[in-house]
């Protein structure tokens, strides 16, 4: 399960494209499909934005519900 705040979708790079629901739900399947690498999504998200735009919170929490299974 992921948490997440508006300002991971909302954020903008320089042409003004916002990250937007698409690209954060690929990240959320590569987390989940365990094709990450550590620290890949945030490089993913840190690449696309342009740094002087964010003007929100970005918060991400992924909750393993594997382990809550008895």
């Amino acid at each position: 399960m992921f948490l997440y705040s508006d300002g991971l979708t909302d954020a903008r790079n320089s042409r003004g494209e916002s990250f937007g629901i698409q690209r954060a739900l690929a990240l959320f399947g590569e987390q989940i499909n365990g094709r990450d690498k550590a620290g890949q999504p945030y490089k993913t998200f840190i690449d696309f934005v342009d740094p002087d735009a964010i003007h929100d919170d970005v918060s991400v929490m992924k909750i393993d519900c594997e382990a809550l299974r008895p």
